[in-house]
């Protein structure tokens, strides 16, 4: 069956997945995890500054009209704000609006705190990215991992160790209380042979940090990355304690169609972890790339790209950096994905950034087509049907795809597979067939 002619699906933030038509369904539909590269950007931006700000802000503002953006979205060119503005609300039920200082939950955008913190202890001698879990945390649960898995397969989400952190919310308020949930399973696959999303493995990583430095990963955060950096508004309030300038999060995910949005108290942890759930602000937001950028967080330890997301039911926030024309493009939204994406990639997307477009693996031979279409096989029309539902950002619609065209994953629920969609669509963005 195989055709020769291979095929890419992309997305905005970048990262690829190779495929050919004989093995699209079973790499996209079953793992939909496969390779991650960094495409160049175009360093010119194709409109000028004052149209990207106009045109940032009519978007901002027909979103929040539409119910489909509440936040903050802050545009910096050469690490200066020239572009800061608040829309919508940050609390409903007090009809209280949002604010520049106003924080918000940055979900998985955590993960960045705790790649600079990992950066820093291996600078300072004190962690070695190629050692395995065991050198520091000798009594981790699950002796495979504890031998096999090392700092840098946690970082790149090459460990295999997987499991929902989000299962019993109200119970976990420490980093620490994370690990029950998952160091006792099995690994998902040999540790650097595939790559998955894995909140898992950067509680993990969390943990570590604590370890080797000999204070909380709180406090550690705070001391070597928040107070580094000058970011005074961020930190790991508790959900059920939270300060009287932080956003309240609202989610219609897994709702019916039409339904009016709920608070997220029910489904978020009582407190984040080093896999995500800080509270932020824009302004701190770029505080931390303009020190990252500067060196002054430590060397890179893992992949940079030009659009990094968190999201979670209630919370949804996108940097895009180091865009063409220097400029850097942050929102924070306290609704569902993709409401940060819909202000950050489009805006990206403006300036020449080549996001969501694609993405060639190789020159084309002579006389190829550009862009080659999917097969009209029952192959070919399943993976079509896929894409389609990945791209709608709503879950109700990606579950009725597996429950009802996928082919049936003996490892994994209807519900795990929705819950990895939701991460990979808030923090990669849409899929794009490439040649």
């Amino acid at each position: 069956m195989n055709t020769g002619i291979p095929l890419t699906l992309t997305n905005r933030s970048n990262r690829f997945m190779p495929l050919s038509r004989a093995i699209a369904l079973s790499a996209v539909v079953l793992a939909g995890e496969r390779a991650i590269a960094q495409a160049p950007v175009a360093r010119e931006p194709l409109i000028s500054e004052m149209e990207l700000i106009a045109r940032v802000a009519a978007r901002a503002d027909s979103l929040t009209r539409d119910d489909s953006f509440a936040g903050t979205v802050l545009i910096a060119r050469g690490g200066k704000p020239i572009f800061e503005r608040a829309f919508g609300m940050a609390r409903r039920e007090q009809a209280l609006p949002a604010a520049l200082d106003t924080r918000m939950n940055i979900s998985s955008l955590g993960k960045l705190f705790t790649q600079a913190a990992v950066a820093q202890l291996v600078a300072a001698g004190k962690l070695d990215l190629s050692a395995p879990i065991g050198r520091y945390w000798p009594d981790y649960p699950n002796e495979e991992a504890r031998r096999l898995v090392t700092i840098q397969q946690l970082l790149d989400h090459r460990a295999g160790i997987g499991g929902d952190i989000f299962q019993r919310p109200t119970t976990l308020r420490k980093n620490s209380d994370y690990v029950p949930l998952f160091a006792t399973l099995p690994l998902e696959f040999p540790p650097g042979s595939a790559n998955r999303y894995s909140n898992a493995g950067y509680v993990v990583l969390g943990e570590i940090v604590a370890r080797v430095s000999g204070s909380s990963y709180y406090d550690f955060v705070k001391t070597h990355v928040f107070d580094v950096a000058g970011m005074t508004l961020t930190g790991f309030p508790a959900l059920d304690s939270l300060p009287a300038n932080a956003a309240y999060g609202y989610t219609r995910e897994d709702l019916p169609p039409g339904s009016p949005l709920e608070r997220n108290d029910p489904r978020q942890p009582r407190r984040g972890s080093s896999a995500g759930g800080s509270y932020s602000t824009a302004g701190d937001l770029l505080r931390f790339v303009t020190a990252r950028r500067a060196g002054k967080l430590g060397p890179n330890v893992t992949t940079q790209l030009a659009l990094v997301a968190g999201g979670s039911p209630g919370s949804n926030a996108m940097i895009g950096e180091n865009l063409p024309g220097g400029y850097d493009i942050i929102a924070l939204t306290n609704l569902d994905a993709p409401a940060a994406g819909l202000v950050v990639s489009t805006a990206s997307g403006w300036l020449g950034a080549n996001v969501a477009r694609r993405v060639p693996m190789a020159p084309l031979k002579p006389g190829a087509a550009a862009t080659p279409a999917i097969p009209e096989t029952p192959v070919g029309r399943t993976l079509q049907a896929y894409i389609a539902a990945f791209n709608t950002g709503d879950t109700s619609v990606v579950r009725k795809f597996f429950e009802s065209s996928a082919v049936p994953n003996p490892d994994r629920t209807v519900n795990q597979r929705v819950e990895f969609y939701r991460t990979m669509f808030a923090e990669r963005g849409e899929l794009r067939v490439a040649s």
